[in-house]
């Protein structure tokens, strides 16, 4: 629970920091009358990451904080009337509030009987990037060299962030830090569900400003939009710069429309002009990856206003104020996103291969259809339950054809054409996508612009049905269809899902280091969140990861240490002292003999107590951490996974200690290994690899034992 008022907390100061930059730019009474000051808590994100970015080539962010916080009481005071009226005025409407809070309290489920500050994380792992650069740029400058070692593994993902990519939401992560003195990990996800009430804020505005939509429609689009695009799986994933790319994003496509549209009243133009210009800055320092987004749907919209209203030296004037004001207002955020997509466009025709994980396997269109509209992937579903949600949603998508069909042939305003452009665009990407096979692209496109679609769509179909009763009635149980059906993959997938927690469980590692002598590195494995997560509270003590089978950090060249950290409640365990356990973590002494399945492997089924290899050879390593010399053989069983039968040798110091088919139990011939010696013994399977489960394996290992016998 205490995310969600943190994040309510993130809101307010958004608010009162945007509140002033709104006042600078000297809103109409228009503005204002249409709720306009709902887009202050936008303004205030935009604000502070702009100047975090730019003052953080000077000097660290937790000093940038101190200023900003000196100068927002500075303007607090001044404009204290203007604020309360602010405050007076958006807290009018009971029902956005109410709706504001419903739908806050649907995304913090997975925390929300949790009585401290917690980030989550399930599956993708971008998570200890965002921590390691918020962490770095909150106590140095953002061009000081990065430095990392076993000591503080974690910052090789600031390196990566500060070298290789943008910045802007890392600068607002350690602004939050600084200003609530708290770690990285107590505020990642609260910003992300920051980022995703921001949207709220932003829509409510666009249907009472820009799109006029009248009525309980209002609230009704507000629902479908909020619940069902895709949010919590962003959120999950932690691709929450993503979530304000998408904000900002949908800014930039509204003010650029409203600008465009050419009213008489000039202070309207001017403030949106200026809006627009933030929203772009925003967007390209938050996620340069949406530059082409935009400057494809400015030229959409720049062209279809010169083709309608002949305005065509205002256009270019507008245009070339608008491009040299975003920049102006971050140059940096500005120049970091001209490297990141001069790097993409350089390499956009390279083979994808190597940097799409889905390997080229893109989604059939069914399941498309469903991940824009925010719904259950058909392919979830089995039998006739398949059948049925089918049917479901190609009916719901049919009619909704049909009414935005209508929309088109009987509106003839300037919305329409350059609404349907953005469409087209967002439809040409996906065919871009699909043609090329990148998998990983289509994926991270759909879930760009299935929000701002979707609501594009919503508006189409109102226009159509809102004089219209009974087609009233019909669009809204094909809402509550979409809702209904989302909240279930909600669950399913959101709720029920295995997340990863980082909480004061895991921070209680740091406190290892009165167990462990200094010089001893701390051992870690496991899965790649928690490695990560391990990495991150152990910031600042020794430790190498004991594995190659993690892609984020380099991996250690020894496959043991004496002090190993286990995220298990272990009570005993073979060779190994229990040092320390909190319920959740296990650090443990090795006394004897252990071993370490090192390369050419899958990662280890605790639960079937087996392993498969992943490759042709595969490396395991033995070392004797006792006082005195073993004799010992490896015992394990063997599969396949189609039960052809597999010829395997194993090998040590180049001869043949085990030589056997799979389906056997395989006993090596003894060895004698020497105190502190390490071994190295090969697995070969020289047949083809075979795809479980869309894995590559060769063959699987059970019951995997060292056996010591007693020399006389």
């Amino acid at each position: 629970m205490i995310n969600l008022f943190f994040a309510y907390i993130i809101i307010f100061i958004l608010f009162f920091v945007g509140a002033i930059i709104l006042k600078m730019l000297r809103p109409s009474r228009e503005f204002i009358e249409n709720n306009g000051l709902l887009i202050a808590p936008i303004l205030g994100l935009i604000g502070i990451v702009n100047i975090t970015e730019i003052f953080n080539l000077i000097m660290p962010i937790k000093y940038i904080t101190v200023i900003l916080i000196s100068i927002m009481t500075i303007g607090v005071v001044l404009l204290h009337r203007w604020i309360l009226f602010v405050l007076k005025l958006i807290f009018k409407n009971r029902m956005f509030w109410f709706l504001l809070i419903a739908i806050s309290f649907v995304y913090a489920v997975p925390f929300i009987n949790r009585t401290e500050l917690v980030s989550i994380q399930y599956f993708n792992n971008d998570i200890i990037y965002y921590l390691g650069s918020m962490e770095w740029l909150r106590d140095n400058r953002s061009i000081d060299p990065v430095l990392y070692d076993n000591q503080h593994m974690i910052f090789w993902c600031a390196e990566y962030m500060l070298t290789h990519t943008r910045i802007g939401f890392d600068s607002f992560g350690a602004f939050i830090m600084s200003l609530f003195l708290l770690d990285s990990h107590q505020v990642f996800t609260s910003i992300g569900i920051v980022a995703i009430l921001l949207m709220q804020f932003l829509l409510f505005y666009i249907e009472s400003d820009i799109l006029k939509i009248e009525g309980k429609a209002k609230y009704f689009i507000l629902c479908v939009v909020m619940l069902c695009a895709n949010w919590s799986e962003l959120l999950e994933l932690q691709y929450i710069p993503q979530i304000f790319g998408i904000v900002l994003f949908l800014s930039c496509i509204m003010f650029t429309l409203k600008i465009f549209s050419y009213r008489k009243n000039k202070s309207d133009i001017f403030i949106r002009q200026w809006l627009l210009c933030l929203s772009i800055s925003g967007t390209l320092a938050i996620y340069a990856e949406f530059a082409s987004y935009i400057f494809i749907s400015y030229l959409i919209f720049a062209i279809g206003a010169m083709l309608t209203t002949k305005h065509v030296k205002g256009v270019i004037i507008t245009s070339s104020k608008v491009a040299l004001l975003s920049i102006a207002l971050n140059p940096i955020g500005f120049y970091r996103c001209l490297k990141i997509n001069l790097f993409v466009l350089i390499n956009s025709g390279a083979d994808k291969t190597n940097i799409d994980p889905y390997a080229g396997n893109i989604m059939p269109f069914y399941n498309v259809i469903s991940k824009l509209l925010g719904l259950p992937l058909a392919t979830n579903f089995s039998g006739a339950g398949y059948w049925v949600f089918t049917i479901f949603v190609t009916v719901i998508v049919l009619i909704a054809l049909t009414l935005i069909y209508f929309y088109l042939i009987n509106t003839k305003n300037l919305y329409k054409y350059m609404l349907i452009g953005i469409l087209t665009f967002f439809l040409i990407y996906e065919m871009y996508f699909r043609i090329s096979k990148y998998a990983y692209g289509e994926y991270k496109h759909l879930l760009a612009v299935s929000a701002i679609s979707l609501f594009f769509l919503c508006f189409m179909i109102y226009k159509v049905v809102h004089t219209k009763k009974y087609l009233k009635i019909l669009v809204f149980f094909m809402g509550i269809f979409l809702i209904g059906e989302t909240l279930y993959r909600m669950i399913d997938q959101y709720y029920m899902a295995n997340i990863y927690y980082y909480d004061s469980k895991l921070m209680e590692i740091s406190e290892i280091d009165k167990y462990v002598p200094k010089e001893e590195p701390i051992g870690l494995s496991g899965s790649a969140g928690t490695i990560h997560g391990e990495v991150y509270a152990l910031k600042k003590q020794n430790a190498v990861i004991l594995s190659n089978n993690i892609s984020y950090f380099p991996f250690s060249d020894i496959p043991f240490t004496k002090y190993r950290i286990y995220e298990a409640d272990i009570d005993a365990m073979d060779n190994a002292k229990i040092l320390w356990k909190n319920g959740r973590f296990t650090l443990v002494e090795n006394v004897g003999l252990q071993s370490a399945f090192y390369s050419g492997f899958h990662p280890f089924d605790n639960e079937s107590n087996s392993i498969w290899t992943c490759d042709n050879e595969s490396i395991i390593y033995v070392t004797n951490f006792s006082e005195d010399r073993k004799t010992i053989s490896l015992s394990f069983g063997t599969e396949t996974s189609n039960n052809n039968s597999k010829k395997i040798k194993v090998m040590l110091d180049g001869t043949i200690i085990a030589d056997d088919t799979t389906g056997n139990q395989i006993v090596t011939e003894t060895f004698n290994i020497e105190p502190g010696e390490i071994k190295q013994i090969y697995i070969y399977s020289s047949e083809p690899l075979d795809r479980k489960n869309e894995l590559t394996v060769g063959i699987k290992l059970t019951n995997y034992a060292i056996v010591q016998y007693e020399m006389e």
